[in-house]
């Protein structure tokens, strides 16, 4: 970062590169400016810096540089919210693996040191192998990582701009939708202000919750993973499909109040593209909650000021 800063702040060398954009030299300048973006991503993902990071020597120590004497304030720092906003450095297999692919794609060689073998090398002796979060489960462990960060991050005001026109897109295409085909009709559900409150609550909880831990934050890679293109575009068709899916088979299994409803070609389509507009917000954000208040948000409009309770609860009185 420091070398970047000396060259964008030298208005000599900047004529040189644009002037030579093919030189050897050039190249391998953008190489190395690629190479600090990635790892300036993956080391500080979602722009959260751990604020025990930023006084590198004292802090480490468990010292404060203002209060010597205190060789705890380290520790007692807001050291466990510190630790979740930095979740990939309590895994830190996972973070010498991606650190090791990124160097590796900017063609760089890796040398590895064995301290197990320092003064001298002793075959017999082996070195431990690294553990993590369900390290002998992987698949677990990938769950775990993925729930964890999407859990902890919080989402920030450039992401609640993309929550409101993700909004503001899904209502413009799926009311003109759901009232032309007969789904939405403006209708209040009638509900006390008691059952109001219980409802919206439990709302939140399931589906949306629920639904979208399920879903999107299990079932997608986390978005500072190192992520292909058509894997990602895979496993983000999977996660719609199967959204797609389980509605009808929740009705027919749990929820017989939908078992129409859910099965109407309206209806899935509207959900489809629920999943889409959730899919894009987790992609962009990383936070659970973002997705979960948008996802809450659209099925309680739609029980409350559209219908949709009256449509369940007409479904229920023909049984």
């Amino acid at each position: 970062m420091g070398l970047q800063e000396k060259v964008e702040n030298s208005p000599e060398i900047l004529s040189w590169l644009a002037q030579h954009p093919n030189s050897p030299e050039t190249q391998r300048f953008q190489g190395l400016q690629k190479l600090g973006d990635r790892l300036l991503a993956m080391l500080k993902p979602r722009g959260v810096t751990r604020e025990d990071w930023q006084n590198n020597a004292a802090t480490l120590a468990g010292l404060d540089p203002d209060n010597p004497t205190n060789q705890y304030d380290f520790i007692q720092d807001n050291t466990l919210a510190n630790a979740l906003l930095s979740w990939q450095s309590m895994l830190p297999r996972v973070n010498q693996d991606i650190l090791n692919q990124i160097f590796l794609e900017q063609g760089a060689q890796l040398w590895f040191m064995r301290p197990n073998q320092v003064g001298g090398a002793m075959p017999e002796i082996l070195p431990l192998a690294p553990t993590g979060i369900f390290g002998d489960v992987p698949v677990l462990s990938a769950l775990a990582r993925r729930i964890l960060g999407a859990t902890v991050i919080l989402p920030k005001p450039q992401d609640w701009q993309f929550f409101g026109i993700a909004v503001i897109v899904y209502g413009a295409i799926a009311i003109p939708l759901g009232v032309k085909f007969g789904l939405l009709q403006w209708q209040w559900w009638g509900q006390s202000l008691g059952g109001s409150v219980k409802s919206i609550l439990s709302l939140f909880f399931l589906p949306a919750l629920g639904e979208e831990l399920v879903f999107r934050v299990m079932l997608l890679p986390y978005p500072t993973e190192l992520n292909l293109f058509w894997p990602t575009l895979g496993a983000m068709a999977l996660s719609l499909v199967l959204f797609l899916v389980y509605h009808p088979l929740n009705a027919l299994l749990f929820y017989p109040r939908g078992r129409n409803l859910f099965f109407q070609p309206i209806f899935l389509t509207l959900t489809g593209l629920l999943g889409i507009g959730t899919t894009a917000l987790y992609w962009h954000s990383g936070s659970l909650w973002l997705i979960t208040i948008f996802h809450w948000l659209v099925v309680t409009v739609w029980l409350m000021a559209l219908g949709g309770y009256s449509k369940l609860a007409h479904q229920e009185a023909k049984r």
